[in-house]
């Protein structure tokens, strides 16, 4: 792709405006949380396993703003929120007995949950632009990131068995080392890619089954290095 965008490729003539704006497009490494409800009625509740690891998930879409000041430094912000509620409805009795289904029974139908999901990511990160004198177009930075997800479900089913609320929820903090380079195909579009030299992720989830039961908790530690690629296509106003 850059081959064949480099002839199209232009260096900025003229003054360098002290700052300037760009949004773009990103699609890479996930770094969003999702976290979901335990059922209350488990006569056992184990923790369900925990990861941060970017190799762990599909890849996912964003946006993101940039200022660049003097065509020198780069700040990139980002972030996303979403909020889903399912209402819930009553369940309804069946006539299979202790025995179990034979052949006539009605099944019953379990009450379906009340749900509520809520979930957002934030992201901030500062690069220095270097330039390349035989090749005016290509800009690669060097930077760092840091980064904050947050994730939480509750689930509650309107049936005599119900203990009341089951809340789940998870947040993760991250700080990275980062470096990519920027192409611009003409002076005010560019397409660009970047990856985490070196990133460290902290994460904890944490779960309470039933209204008055303690936390269900644990945490984790990730160290990633050479990874979490992402590219972006962007314009500059």
């Amino acid at each position: 792709m850059l081959v064949g965008t480099s002839l199209l490729a232009q260096e900025q003539v003229g003054r360098v405006k002290p700052v300037r704006f760009s949004a773009a497009v990103t699609v890479g490494a996930n770094g969003y949380a999702s976290v979901g409800a335990l059922d209350g009625r488990a006569a056992l509740q184990e923790m369900p396993e925990l990861s941060v690891n970017w190799m762990d998930r599909a890849p996912a879409f964003g946006v993101e703003a940039s200022l660049l000041f003097c065509d020198k430094w780069k700040l990139d912000v980002g972030g996303t929120f979403n909020f889903s509620y399912n209402p819930g409805y009553l369940g309804v009795p069946g006539t299979a007995g202790d025995d179990g289904y034979v052949i006539g029974d009605v099944p019953e139908y379990r009450a379906v949950p009340q749900d509520q999901k809520v979930g957002y990511l934030a992201y901030i990160a500062c690069s220095y632009y270097f330039r390349v004198p035989k090749v005016p177009a290509l800009r690669p930075y060097l930077g760092i990131r840091f980064s904050g997800t947050y994730a939480q479900n509750q689930q509650k089913y309107d049936e005599l068995e119900s203990m009341g609320i089951s809340v789940g929820e998870t947040f993760q903090l991250g700080a990275s080392v980062i470096a990519g380079i920027d192409f611009y195909v003409a002076p005010n579009f560019y397409i660009g890619g970047g990856i985490d030299l070196a990133r460290y992720i902290y994460g904890v989830a944490q779960y309470r089954p039933q209204d008055g039961l303690p936390l269900l908790a644990g945490d984790t530690h990730n160290i990633g290095a050479f990874g979490a690629p992402r590219l972006k296509v962007g314009f500059l106003f």
